[in-house]
């Protein structure tokens, strides 16, 4: 690690320093005695504790009695024996062991990120990088509070067991994280280009299991599960927009109501679904056609990274939700993009558009508004399309030959 890098790398650590000291001690928290505040810093965490409580007491948390009273939970019943842990001790000690336990993650992850994906790429500019990305996504889910960060310690280690070839944990840890938020099972896809002839085989089982973890969670309190499986569902298209949740469904739908409010033609529901869905099937198609351009053209030494990260770029433009904190699994994928760029002039401009914290401009208004609410969007649209182009004339690693007693063989068709 050269002297400039470990210089920023010690800056990334102070400014989580100083995240930590905030959260840590926070007013708000102790003028209260220790009372849960869902208004100061890990107000999410705070959340979960009382849903685990309330879940544990018997209530139904998706309920629409429940829902009138307190805030919404997003995951299935059965996540919430981790959140139950820390009900048995006392709110306060929960408070700094979820936070200590998430900065611990964080420096796993950051290993994972450093060491495993970026390696020679990593230059003095990397942990700046982290720090400011996609709106600060990775520091705001430390403030919040969220499990984004754990959630992406599974996803990036399921990643590098991709790297190397294991498919088992891979699928494991994917299902594992599938069984939480269901999306997640979109990242089987990358068994298509693995070279093990199992694969498909590894695929039908991972979603065996996934079936299993929800039939039994189903059996275990049906009315509970199916009140679940409303209210997230109801979260799709029914919460957040703009910065909070940045999603391709809800920039097509706040463009759409703009333009009813500009000209009085309102745009059915239907017809905004549509167009998200053509959306979709266009990101998806030409996501799966690069994949296998480069696939058969080469066997390059970045070749599993690039599948990685240019499904990490899809699955984000596809989602119909996603809230701002699940940005943070694109840090990588961009920093990969903005280094392969083309042209070397680009770098400092990709650099700093990607690292642009705008939240709340006050003086945007309209389309401009709309833009500026959306950019975490559209900078990830960038960065894909940018990618694609790349990939389609040749000008990452992933068309430079495989290194010498490299006993890989030609990879077979996806399909």
């Amino acid at each position: 690690m050269k002297i400039s890098e470990k210089v920023t790398l010690v800056i990334f650590m102070l400014y989580l320093c100083w995240v930590v000291a905030q959260i840590a001690l926070d007013p708000i928290f102790h003028k209260t005695g220790g009372m849960i505040d869902l208004d100061g810093p890990q107000n999410d965490f705070l959340a979960y504790y009382t849903h685990a409580k309330d879940y544990a007491a018997g209530g139904n948390l998706y309920s629409d009695a429940y829902l009138k009273l307190h805030r919404g939970y997003q995951y299935p019943p059965h996540s919430l024996w981790f959140f139950w842990l820390f009900t048995l001790m006392k709110i306060g000690t929960a408070y700094y062991l979820f936070l200590f336990l998430k900065c611990m993650l964080l420096v796993w992850l950051m290993y994972l990120w450093r060491a495993k994906f970026i390696g020679e790429d990593c230059d003095a500019l990397f942990f700046i990088f982290c720090i400011l990305a996609y709106n600060s996504a990775l520091f705001h889910d430390i403030m919040v509070g969220n499990v984004t960060v754990m959630e992406q310690c599974v996803l990036w280690s399921a990643f590098y067991s991709y790297l190397r070839k294991k498919l088992i944990p891979f699928c494991v840890l994917i299902v594992f994280l599938a069984s939480w938020r269901i999306a997640e099972v979109y990242f089987l896809i990358l068994l298509l280009f693995s070279t093990d002839k199992k694969r498909y085989l590894y695929m039908v089982r991972s979603f065996v299991a996934l079936a299993l973890i929800i039939f039994f969670s189903f059996l275990k309190n049906p009315d509970v599960y199916a009140s679940s499986v409303k209210v997230i569902c109801s979260y799709l298209v029914g919460h957040g927009e703009g910065p909070g949740c940045p999603s391709s469904y809800y920039f097509l739908k706040n463009l759409f109501g703009m333009l009813a409010q500009k000209t009085g033609l309102v745009v059915p529901q239907p017809i905004v679904w549509g167009f998200y869905m053509g959306i979709v099937v266009m990101v998806i198609s030409l996501t799966y056609q690069t994949s296998i351009r480069v696939r058969d053209a080469n066997e390059g030494s970045d070749l599993a990274k690039i599948y990685i990260y240019l499904n990490c770029l899809t699955y984000v433009l596809i989602l119909p939700h996603i809230s701002e904190y699940w940005y943070v699994i694109l840090i990588v994928p961009t920093y990969y993009v903005i280094k392969h760029a083309t042209q070397v002039s680009a770098y400092i401009p990709l650099f700093i558009l990607a690292s642009l914290s705008i939240e709340g401009i006050g003086f945007c208004v309209g389309i401009s508004g709309l833009m500026w609410n959306y950019h975490s969007l559209l900078i990830a649209y960038a960065m894909w399309g940018i990618f694609i182009c790349m990939l389609w004339r040749g000008t990452t690693r992933a068309y430079e030959r495989a290194p010498a007693g490299d006993e890989r063989k030609s990879h077979p068709r996806a399909g």
